[in-house]
């Protein structure tokens, strides 16, 4: 049994050893019906080798090929079905990158050549021919180059101005190389590297620098922009930037200023600058005696929208007493405070009142009068003149009434 077991393998060699024809140069031979030891010799796949590009332009460039399907020395294009190149910015491009085929029979050379159109400026390219029969694909060689410069450059500004819904951003655009620019603009998108098959603004032709407004805009969304210039070979991108739209906020509100105070009365004003993205539905001034007053305390409600307001004259405030003020913002989202204020009101005294001399002085009568300066931080409710053969009469003494408020006023004396 063991003797049987090293005659196998030895049976399997000679077998092997048979006259056969070999592949050459690594392509599959046709001639395997002369092979008289069983079985037939495996496929060799083709081969195809990827010559220098040439012609190259900015745009444009030509590349060639030669294939390999021997027998012997002569060429033969039995069992090909397609061939053609791929080409792309990295290396050893395959099929599933750019493709160009060269439609047309096989000729006896072997010899392919192709013009490629639609390459961008000043870029790098790798290129290979590829060749496939009925079982296998075959590519050559990796081949690079380099498409002429344009000479156009583009560069993309900052964003600014960005709200809810627009932003301002721009570029530059200079041609060195007297290519025409057809139009220039920013494309943007919210998913990175946008093109002009993204939303794009038009901002004229020729070269220098613009400035684009963008609207319609999402609220608190990244956005991705890149400035372009379009020329007739076609489209030149500046650098990518980003940006992210302002999300809806409370209002924006100041307090302006407290005055007309009195003893029990004052005037606040405010001014509502932002609306937060949402309608300014309420506003006005709320007050306390105690910091950071809220809605929840005296209020007033003075409109609503942006702009300056007051709050009109606040009554029914406590003399000599300390108040804190705020003007206040209700959108949708919520109340927005300005900055706190403080105002005193002031204290009562008594009336400030001048006593007129007396005239037509009779026997039995007499005119006098007086004038109140100032009422002392209240109402003057009564006022008169007061007398007595005794000095420094006082309205415990006989008196006669002349009104009220402030101001000059006449009395008879009789």
């Amino acid at each position: 049994m063991k003797k049987i077991f090293y005659l196998i393998p030895l049976l399997a060699i000679l077998l092997c050893s048979c006259k056969r024809t070999s592949c050459h140069n690594g392509i599959k031979d046709r001639d395997e019906v002369a092979i008289d030891c069983g079985g037939s010799c495996p496929d060799c796949p083709p081969s195809v080798t990827t010559k220098p590009v040439s012609s190259v332009t900015t745009t444009t460039a030509t590349f060639s090929l030669d294939y390999y399907h021997t027998t012997g020395t002569s060429k033969s294009s039995e069992g090909f079905i397609e061939k053609g190149f791929c080409y792309g910015t990295s290396i050893n491009p395959t099929k599933d990158n750019f493709v160009t085929s060269i439609a047309g029979t096989f000729n006896a050379s072997g010899d392919y050549t192709t013009s490629i159109t639609g390459l961008t400026g000043g870029k790098t390219y790798h290129v290979r021919a590829y060749i496939k029969d009925k079982t296998a694909i075959a590519y050559g060689n990796d081949v690079t180059f380099t498409t002429s410069s344009l000479g156009i450059t583009v560069i993309t500004d900052s964003v600014t101005a960005i709200s809810l819904t627009t932003a301002t951003c721009g570029g530059t655009v200079t041609s060195t190389n007297g290519i025409a620019i057809v139009v220039k603009g920013v494309c943007y998108s919210t998913s990175p590297n946008p093109t002009i098959a993204s939303s794009t603004t038009v901002n004229g032709g020729l070269a220098g620098t613009f400035t684009a407004n963008l609207t319609g805009l999402t609220s608190s969304t990244t956005y991705y922009i890149r400035a372009y210039a379009n020329y007739s070979g076609g489209t030149v991108y500046g650098n990518e930037r980003s940006f992210t739209t302002t999300g809806l906020s409370v209002p924006t509100v100041t307090t302006i200023s407290a005055y007309s105070v009195t003893y029990t009365s004052a005037i606040v004003d405010g001014n509502v600058t932002s609306a937060g993205g949402a309608s300014v539905t309420a506003r006005g001034i709320c007050y306390n005696t105690s910091p950071n007053p809220t809605i929840a305390n005296s209020k007033t409600t003075n409109g609503s929208g942006l702009g300056t307001f007051s709050s009109g004259t606040i009554t029914g405030l406590s003399p000599n007493t300390t108040y804190y003020a705020r003007a206040y913002a209700t959108n949708s989202i919520g109340t927005a405070y300005g900055n706190q204020i403080t105002f005193i009101t002031s204290s009562i005294s008594l009336p400030t009142v001048i006593t007129s001399l007396a005239t037509s002085i009779a026997n039995t009568s007499a005119s006098s009068g007086g004038n109140v300066t100032n009422d002392g931080g209240s109402n003057v409710t009564s006022r008169g003149i007061c007398y007595s053969p005794i000095p420094n009469p006082t309205t415990s003494n006989s008196t006669i009434l002349s009104g009220s408020g402030l101001g000059a006023f006449a009395s008879n004396l009789t």
